[in-house]
Order: C-alpha cells, then structure tokens, then sequence
C-alpha cells in the first residue's frame, strides 16, 4: 500500500491529503489505484510507459486525467478506466466484477466511518483529564491498537485480484496515530463478510492515599500552604570544662623511676621575721663570737606569699639518675671521679654548677625550683622553723655538721621530712634554685627568676658541713652559676596538677 501511495504523489498527482484511494493489483503483480474524484473536470490521459510492478520501490506511476470525462482504454493486458481526475487499471476483469468492486468500497467505506466516528469517541471519553483531588497520585496509560476491518469475498472467476483499501484519514485521526486498513479479495459475487476488530487497552494505576474521583472537567484542588511553626530549640548554657580535681597535698607520681611529691597552691610564711634573725645569729654567735648579724638579715623581710600548685622531686637528683642525661648526649659530667660508680649511684650528684643542673631539669620536663617554691616545700605553711617541725636538730632528722663528713644516699633520714613528705630538704647538699640572689621581699616579676645573666644563684638548705642555724628553711646563700663544689646539688620541679 506504501508503494502505491508513493506512486500517486511521485508522478505529481494532484491528490489532497484525506482523499480515499482504491488500489488494485491483478494475478500477474501488476498494482493499480483508483482516487475517489471530487469533481469530474478532465478528460482521461492514457500512460505510454509500462504498467508498475509490485515490488518496485519508488517506480510506481498514476497518470492524470483532465476534463470532465470517464474514458475508458482497453489495451492487450488491461483496461483503463479514468474516474474524476485520476485512472485506474483494472486488468482483465469483466465490467460484472468492477461495479461489484465499487460496491465494496462502498460498503467498506461506510463500515470504517462508523468505526472511526466509535473509535473518536471512545477516545474521547477516555482520554477526558481525571479531577485529582490533593494528596492523590494517579497515572493514566492508554494502549490503542488501530482497527483493523478484513473482508472477505470467493470470486467465481480463476483471477484472484488484491484489493488493499487504505484510506488517508483527516488531519484530526492522523493526530490520533490511527491508520485503519483492509485486505479484500474480491470475487465475481462480492459477497463481503468484514469482521473489524478494536483493541483499547487502557491501563490506568492509581497508588492513591484517599478515593480518586474521575469527572469529565479537569480539577485540580490546591491544598493551602501549611504555615511552619518553628518550635524554639532551647539555647544549651555553656558548660565549662571541669577543671581536674587538685592532687591533695603530699601526693607522689612516678615519671621515669623518679618520685614526685604534690605541694598545693596557696599562701605560706616566707622569709624570717626579725625576732627568727635574732635567734639564729645568737646561735651563730656560740659558735663564733665574731658571727655577724647581717649574715641573717637577707631572710627578711617576712612576707606571705602565694604560689601556684607544683610538683617537686621527692629527693636530691642521684648521680644515677643524672647519668641518663650524660649518656643520652645532652648533660656534661660532673666534676669527680666518683659519680658514675656504681656505689655511688643512690647518692646526690654533686659538683654541677648551676647551668648543668637547669640542663638536666629541662631534659626531665621540668624545671629548677624558685626560691618560693623550694621554701613552701620544705615548711609548708605554719612558718616552721626545720622541714620537720620547730625542735632542734639532731642525727635522727638530718646529715649536718660534718658528723659523717660525706653526703650520704638520698632519703635516709625519713624523719626528717617536710609536711608534704619531701625529704632531704635539710642537710646532706645545698641545692641549686631558680632565683637569682636578690634581696627580699620576694617578687617573682622583678627579674629574679630571669633564666639568663651571670648573677649569682640562690642556694638552700645548707650541706652535711654546716651546724644547726644554716639548715634552717628560712636561711639563703648565694654563689656564681659556674662554681662546682663536692657538697652542691639540686632537684627539679614540674610544674601544674
């Protein structure tokens, strides 16, 4: 049918879009059309090619007919019969068999108006838009599968002819996709049994959360906005971070196989006062008629000081403690020839000046301690007189007074120790603090805690050379950062809880 459309329009025809054409094809394969006229106008213009083939693709041919007359030209293999403004070639049928074929087309015509005009219809009302109502999903899917109309009819004739009716629908059903077709084999009696079939498979799915209603007219509901009502989140209060629970006085630590003693913060008694200076140049002056009483005054004036919480060594650094430092590469060596013995390991190392013992202080993480903080360390804070108490000293306490005449090992005199546990704070070595040697009263920011410089450096806690009035808490001595000697020593602070 394709080719046989083609052939019309290809030789130009003058045929309009939505006319009805005939197409007839004989035994032999020869195929001819037949265009219902509109008007009667021409006369008939016979081919002078030969008739198309079936099968030939883009060779078919329709010639035109001009005037008013149906002529009619029977050549040697066909007839040739002009009807309106186009021909149509009819083969070898009889006239019998040509009215019996229009007759058909006839009948087949009106058959396949009413079934478009029920198929258009049909349409219509299915493809009406549903009224969805708010919160409804609904899908519509319509399937159409064109009619498709089959006659049949017996010739009583030997020729069988095709006859493919194919009917070029208004610009209305071409927008539709319908294209209804028919195969009719015609017969001398025309006796046509159509049997039409339509398919409409529409499908519709529905995922509904209340009842879709369908109406003809199109509704869309809108739903009102909903106003957001922001529900006030409560502001969080800040928490502050706990700050840790202060070790209580006198805890201990270990850091690498070195105890440390918890001295808390707060306020203590520092210095002496003038009624103290007095006592102890008295007990100077026992022993030396010539003592002098400024060799005291640097205890005062007497102040109270505040300091915040610490960490202090329990004990005098030991010589082997001090080793580890030589033999990583960052501390020098003492100068005896004793302090890496292994006798000699428990005792206070010695002969350090004061930069040595800052170096190894550093190494540890630490530091050397203030003047401050080695006093309320070693009285707490009743203004004591010794580390253990106010009663004079004896052997059972400290090393002092060169009894032994030696230093001897770290924390052999336990009763000796401060109210916080610290031993050794009296006796057995002078140690190394921070402060440069400055005259009191005490303040940690005017300078004296300045780490550079080559002033002298406070010393405290006297050495198991020196009597009773120098191992007192209160009693300082001063000396340059360079000087080494066999009864000085120190112990490191750490810092915070």
């Amino acid at each position: 049918m394709a080719e046989a459309r083609k052939a019309i329009y290809a030789e130009g025809n003058d045929v309009e879009w939505g006319t009805p054409v005939l197409y007839l094809r004989a035994q032999n394969g020869q195929l001819f059309a037949i265009a219902q006229p509109e008007e009667s106008t021409t006369a008939a213009t016979l081919p002078a090619e030969k008739p198309t083939v079936a099968g030939e693709s883009e060779k078919h041919h329709t010639d035109k007919i001009s005037g008013d007359k149906i002529a009619a030209n029977i050549g040697e293999n066909a007839q040739h019969v002009a009807v309106g403004k186009h021909i149509v070639q009819i083969g070898t049928l009889q006239m019998p068999t040509l009215l019996a074929v229009i007759l058909a087309v006839g009948i087949l015509i009106g058959a396949l108006s009413f079934g478009w005009l029920a198929i258009r219809g049909l349409f219509v009302n299915i493809v009406t838009p549903p009224t969805v109502t708010p919160t409804i999903t609904s899908t519509l899917t319509a399937t159409f599968t064109p009619t498709t109309v089959s006659a049949t009819a017996t010739p009583n004739s030997t020729a069988t002819t095709q006859i493919v009716w194919a009917m070029q629908t208004s610009a209305a059903a071409t927008k539709t996709g319908l294209a209804p077709t028919a195969i009719m084999t015609p017969t001398a009696t025309l006796t046509l049994t159509p049997t039409a079939t339509s398919t409409v498979t529409p499908t519709r799915v529905v995922t509904p959360t209340a009842t879709a209603t369908l109406t003809n007219t199109p509704t869309l509901t809108v739903p009102p906005t909903s106003t957001a009502t922001s529900t006030p989140v409560p502001t969080a209060t800040p928490t502050e971070t706990p700050t840790p629970a202060e070790p209580a006085a006198g805890a201990t630590k270990t850091i690498e196989g070195i105890t440390f003693v918890y001295v808390p913060a707060g306020e203590f008694t520092m210095g002496s006062s003038d009624a103290q200076i007095d006592a102890a140049w008295q007990e100077c002056q026992k022993i030396n008629k010539d003592c002098q009483r400024s060799i005291f005054e640097n205890e005062g004036p007497q102040q109270t000081f505040s300091v915040p919480g610490f960490w202090i060594m329990q004990t005098e650094v030991t010589n082997e403690q001090y080793k580890r430092c030589v033999d990583a590469g960052k501390c020098t060596k003492p100068a005896n020839d004793s302090w890496d013995k292994p006798e000699s390991g428990n005792y206070p190392v010695t002969d350090v000046d004061w930069h040595q013992a800052e170096t190894y202080a550093e190494w540890v993480g630490g530091g050397l301690p203030t003047e401050a903080q080695w006093e309320k360390a070693a009285r707490g804070v009743d203004g004591r007189i010794y580390p253990w108490g106010n009663d004079a000293p004896t052997d059972q306490f400290l090393n002092y007074n060169g009894k032994i005449g030696h230093t001897t090992e770290v924390g052999s005199y336990p009763s000796g120790k401060s109210p916080y546990g610290v031993l050794d704070m009296a006796g057995n070595v002078w140690e190394w603090t921070s402060s440069k040697y400055q005259p009191y009263p005490y303040k940690a920011d005017d300078g004296r805690e300045d780490l550079t410089g080559d002033e002298g450096r406070v010393l405290r806690g006297g050495s198991f050379l020196y009597r009773r009035y120098v191992v007192r808490c209160a009693y300082r001595y001063g000396n340059l950062p360079l000087v080494r000697d066999f009864n000085v020593g120190f112990r490191v602070v750490s810092p915070g809880s």
